[in-house]
């Protein structure tokens, strides 16, 4: 299989050739290593073709629309790669392909691994269309690609995963809004927890930045799932059911750039807003530009608002902004990621410190901007600080001069 060739993945005749292939071959380790290179193939040429996607010139509708195509097509050869043939390999109760679960397992683990540096080559950008574009079409990409690997090779083939290594893992992925698109396959983070628990019968212990991340996902699922019922209304035929009604007419705290995962919250509200309909807030010049000037996502859905609507979501605004609330900074641990719970020794990796306060500990850059922006850190790192000193002060009064 070369990384330019389609693989229908309904065609029955290429899943007879592949049970034939299965019954036949030796079962080697090349075999299952070729599936590594076409998946990590797969993903770079992809992300290739969307960091190149405005070059050549043309209409961007023209881009946009040939992207889309090109993502299509490859997540549909990733999904074929994980659900179809990887999965049939994990499930042949033959010997020889046996030998190769824990190989198979492997392979799955160390390209999720790798996803959160393919985002990286293309991130958000707060002053440039272009590339925040290409942002949004990486993370379209990569979501899928993650959500073939997790949940339709590992949780469909009841994986015995093993829960200090996945699921920081996984955590990590959540974060970077990168391990399901909409929220709504499975649901947000702590039922994807669940679900991981129920199909590969493991206990996963839960750590503070779990609740965070949980709330901060089904913000993300309302926003997009709002926005959607609010496209659909303006195509539904006159005399059907609006039965979502009411969810097109609520405040949203999500970023209106609809790929964009970014929360306003009362402490940091966006500055951008529409004054027209009160619903479209963003969190930079680019995803305002985006939906303004680039698509016409805001110009028609602005324009379907009625006058009572616009009053009720002005009121939401007001209320949302002149409210204040408090975040607690969640108990950091020793040997382990404050913000996906990553194990110095679990990983091999060594953690770094927060620079000021001293109390948390991080894997990553990825980790510790989380903690930071939706962790609650922000709010709490500058008492921890002063707290500590005063605790110094006191132990100094009790030291004999």
């Amino acid at each position: 299989m070369k990384v330019g060739r389609e693989i229908p993945i309904e065609d029955g005749e290429i899943v007879v050739i592949l049970d034939e292939f299965i019954k036949k071959s030796s079962a080697s380790e090349n075999v299952v290593k070729e599936i590594q290179v076409i998946l990590s193939e797969t993903i770079i040429s992809t992300m290739m073709h969307i960091s190149k996607m405005f070059e050549g010139g043309g209409l961007m509708h023209d881009a946009f629309d040939k992207i889309d195509l090109k993502i299509m097509r490859m997540a549909v050869k990733v999904k074929f790669l994980c659900y179809t043939v990887m999965g049939k390999l994990f499930s042949c109760p033959s010997k020889k392909w046996k030998a190769r679960r824990e190989f198979l397992v492997e392979i799955c683990c160390s390209v999720l691994c790798e996803l959160p540096k393919k985002l990286s080559a293309l991130p958000h950008h707060d002053n440039d269309p272009a590339k925040l574009m290409k942002h949004h079409k990486a993370k379209e990409f990569l979501a899928r690609v993650s959500m073939y690997l997790w949940k339709d090779f590992l949780c469909r083939n009841h994986v015995p995963i093993v829960p200090e290594v996945l699921i920081p893992l996984l955590r990590k992925l959540a974060m970077l809004d990168i391990l399901d698109a909409n929220w709504n396959t499975v649901g947000a983070w702590g039922d994807i927890l669940r679900h991981v628990e129920m199909q590969c019968n493991v206990r996963i212990g839960r750590i503070p930045a779990d609740k965070v991340l949980h709330e901060k996902t089904i913000l993300l699922h309302d926003g997009r799932d709002s926005m959607y019922c609010k496209q659909m209304r303006l195509t539904q035929k006159p005399g059907l059911e609006d039965t979502n009604i009411m969810h097109c007419w609520e405040l949203q705290r999500k970023c209106s750039s609809p790929s964009c995962s970014n929360i306003e919250t009362k402490k940091r509200p966006h500055k951008l807003r529409c004054e027209e309909c009160f619903y479209f807030h963003w969190c930079s010049k680019a995803c305002q530009e985006y939906c303004c000037k680039y698509t016409n996502i805001h110009s028609y859905l602005c324009k379907d608002t009625p006058p009572d609507k616009k009053e009720s979501l002005k009121r939401q605004v007001k209320a949302f902004l002149s409210n204040e609330d408090g975040m607690e900074d969640p108990v950091g641990k020793e040997d382990a990621c404050a913000a996906c719970g990553a194990h110095k020794d679990e990983f091999e990796i060594t953690l770094k410190q927060c620079s000021n306060c001293s109390n948390f500990k991080y894997c990553s850059k990825v980790c510790q901007q989380w903690h930071w922006v939706d962790g609650g850190h922000r709010q709490t790192c500058g008492i921890i600080k002063k707290r500590k000193a005063i605790e110094v002060e006191k132990l100094k009064d009790l030291v004999p001069q």
